[in-house]
């Protein structure tokens, strides 16, 4: 019996890697796009060489420890904010000494606070003064009461 070459198929590979159902390189991967690759890693694996089990532990202990970094990132920028936004609120009816953005120095009593561009920005009067810029924080000298306008 004859065998024409041009008959016999060329086999298909079982295991694509379809990049539709993993984010693109600028998104965050989560646990589920981590067992989807796990599950193709797993798959497409030598039978004669299969994937040591401490391997896999320590890419999933890996993968579980940067989620919960990256976590615990977020959770301390938001703590930031919100100490930020105390701090500057603090400043409110006290009197401080900064220098403003063209290099003045200006010294009063810190009358509101305002968030620009997600910064909490005290003023003196309708003079913006950054935090940073800020040299120097007292108690008023003048309190004002309701009674006084």
């Amino acid at each position: 019996m004859e065998t024409n070459i041009a008959t016999i198929q060329q086999p298909t590979p079982t295991n694509t890697l379809s990049t539709e159902k993993f984010p693109s390189p600028n998104q965050d991967l989560n646990m589920e796009d981590f067992f989807k690759l796990l599950t193709v890693q797993l798959t497409s694996q030598d039978p004669l060489k299969p994937m040591d089990d401490t391997e896999f532990i320590s890419q999933m202990t890996a993968f579980s420890s940067l989620a919960e970094l990256e976590s615990m990132g977020k959770d301390m920028k938001a703590l930031r904010q919100e100490q930020n936004m105390f701090n500057a609120q603090m400043l409110i009816g006290k009197e401080v000494t900064a220098t403003t953005r063209d290099g003045q120095t200006i010294t009063g009593a810190v009358t509101r606070v305002a968030r620009e561009n997600g910064e909490m920005i005290p003023y003196i009067g309708d003079t913006r003064v950054d935090m940073a810029n800020i040299k120097e924080v007292a108690k008023a000298e003048k309190t004002f009461s309701q009674d006084q306008q």
